[in-house]
C-alpha cells in the first residue's frame, strides 16, 4: 500500500472549489451521468425535519465513554475518522467478527482508548501509540485469531500453527502502514496525539479564514492532507488526465467536529458543516448506483458499465441466501474506484443544488432550501442501515486506507 503523490491545491482556500469542479470533470470524462428524475424521487423520500435533525450528521463518533476532559474526547472523535477505513473488507470482516469495517473500527478505537496497547495508560491514543501499532496487536484487538492451525506436512495427525496472512491480516496490515507513518509524523511535529495537531490546525484556519467557513474548512483540510499523507486522498486519473481530490477523511472530520462541539465556546473553533463536500467512502457510491442517480450504463470502463448494484433477495428468515450474509459488490482498481466516488461526489452536489432549486419553486418544498451536500451524505450512509439496503452489495477496493 501507497499514500498518494498528489501534491495539494494552490492556493489553500481554493481547495473545496477544486475538490467539486474537480470530481464533475472527472465523473463527465468518465460518461457517468446523474438523473434529475431519481434525484427529485429522492428528495421527495427525504424527511422535511432533515435540516433541523441533528442525528444525519452524528452517525458515527458517538461512543459510551465518559472523558476526564474536552480534549480526550476530541482525541477520541479523532481516531475515529482517521482509522475510518477499510470498507473494502467488509465482507471478510463479517466472516471473522460479524460485524462490518466500521464497528470493527469503533472497537479498535474503543481497546486503544481504555488500554494502549503501547503500555502507556496514562496517555492513551497517543502519536505513540500509533507508531507501535503491528497488524498481530491490531487482530487481538479486533478478538480474530492471530495464527491458524494447518495440518503438519510431515506428521499425520499433527497441526501447526501459522500466522495468518489472508485478507484479515492485510486489513491489519494496511491500518498499520497508515497508523505507523501517521504517529511517527505527528511525533516529528511535536504533537503528542492527533487531537493536539488536529487543535493547531484548527485555529491557524479560522484566524487565516478571516470568517469565511469555506477558507476555513479549506485551509483545515489542506493543513491536514499536506502534514499527514494518510488523509491525502487525491489521485490523478491516468485515462482523463484529471487529478479529483476527494478528501473524505479531512471533511468527515470537520462534520463530526462541528456536530460535536460546534456550541461550545471553550471548544476548537469549526467551520460550518453546510459549506463541506460529500465524505465520500464505498456506501454512498453503491447506493446512489442501486437508486439510479448515478448511471453507469454508459460509463467508458467497462467494470463500471457491468456494475449492477442490485438488492440481494432475502429468504424467510430474513437472511440473505448465500453462505455468506455480506455479498460484496464490484472489485474495482485504483482508478475506477477513485471515478464513481468522485462521481458521487458531485452527484451529492447535484442533489444540494437540486433541492435548492425545487424549494424556490414549490412553497411545500421550501424546507429543501436548508439542504446541504453533508446532510446528503449522512442521509444516505443513515439509509443504507435499512434492513432491505444493507443488502445492496457495496463496492470494493482493497490495500487502501482512503475509506
Amino acid at each position: 500500500m501507497s499514500f498518494s503523490d498528489v501534491g495539494p491545491v494552490r492556493p489553500a482556500k481554493d481547495l473545496l472549489k477544486v475538490t467539486r469542479s474537480s470530481c464533475l470533470a472527472a465523473r463527465e470524462a468518465a460518461g457517468i451521468s446523474i438523473s434529475t428524475e431519481r434525484i427529485d424521487a429522492l428528495l421527495d423520500s427525504m424527511p422535511s425535519t432533515l435540516p433541523t435533525d441533528a442525528k444525519w450528521l452524528e452517525s458515527g463518533y458517538k461512543l459510551p465513554l465518559a472523558y476526564p476532559s474536552r480534549h480526550a474526547e476530541l482525541n477520541v472523535i479523532c481516531h475515529l475518522c482517521f482509522l475510518n477505513s477499510l470498507s473494502g473488507y467488509r465482507a471478510a470482516f463479517h466472516r471473522n467478527t460479524r460485524e462490518g469495517a466500521h464497528k470493527n473500527i469503533v472497537k479498535l478505537v474503543l481497546s486503544m482508548y481504555l488500554e494502549d496497547p503501547a503500555g502507556d495508560s496514562g496517555l492513551p491514543l497517543s502519536a505513540a501509540t500509533l507508531e507501535s501499532l503491528t497488524p498481530l496487536t491490531v487482530l487481538g484487538l479486533w478478538g480474530v485469531p492471530t495464527h491458524v492451525e494447518e495440518a503438519h506436512p510431515n506428521l499425520p495427525g499433527a497441526v501447526v500453527g501459522t500466522r495468518r496472512s489472508d485478507d484479515m491480516f492485510e486489513a491489519a496490515h494496511v491500518l498499520c502502514v497508515a497508523a505507523n507513518d501517521t504517529g511517527r509524523r505527528l511525533q516529528q511535529m511535536k504533537c503528542p496525539d492527533l487531537a493536539t495537531f488536529v487543535e493547531r490546525a484548527l485555529s491557524t484556519a479560522k484566524v487565516d479564514s478571516n470568517g469565511d467557513d469555506e477558507a476555513f474548512a479549506a485551509l483545515f483540510a489542506d493543513a491536514i492532507t499536506t502534514a499527514l499523507p494518510a488523509f491525502n486522498d487525491a489521485y490523478t486519473i491516468a485515462s482523463s488526465s484529471t487529478t479529483v481530490y476527494v478528501h473524505k477523511r479531512a471533511y468527515l472530520l470537520l462534520s463530526w467536529l462541528r456536530a460535536r462541539f460546534g456550541n461550545d465556546e471553550k471548544a476548537p473553533p469549526t467551520p460550518d458543516a453546510s459549506v463541506l463536500p460529500a465524505f465520500v467512502d464505498n456506501v454512498i457510491p453503491s447506493l446512489l448506483v442501486h437508486w439510479g442517480i448515478l448511471d453507469v450504463a454508459s460509463a467508458k470502463d467497462e467494470s463500471l458499465r457491468a456494475w449492477n448494484a442490485e438488492i440481494i433477495q432475502r429468504d424467510d428468515a430474513g437472511k440473505d441466501k448465500g453462505s455468506d450474509s455480506v455479498v460484496p459488490g464490484p472489485k474495482l482498481a485504483r482508478e475506477q474506484a477513485y471515478i464513481i466516488r468522485a462521481a458521487a461526489l458531485d452527484a451529492c452536489h447535484q442533489i444540494s443544488l437540486r433541492a435548492h432549486e425545487l424549494a424556490k419553486q414549490d412553497e411545500s418544498k421550501r424546507w429543501m432550501a436548508g439542504i446541504h451536500e453533508a446532510l446528503v451524505d449522512g442521509y444516505i450512509w443513515t439509509k443504507a442501515k435499512d434492513a432491505d439496503l444493507r443488502t445492496v452489495p457495496r463496492m470494493v477496493e482493497t490495500e487502501t486506507f482512503m475509506y
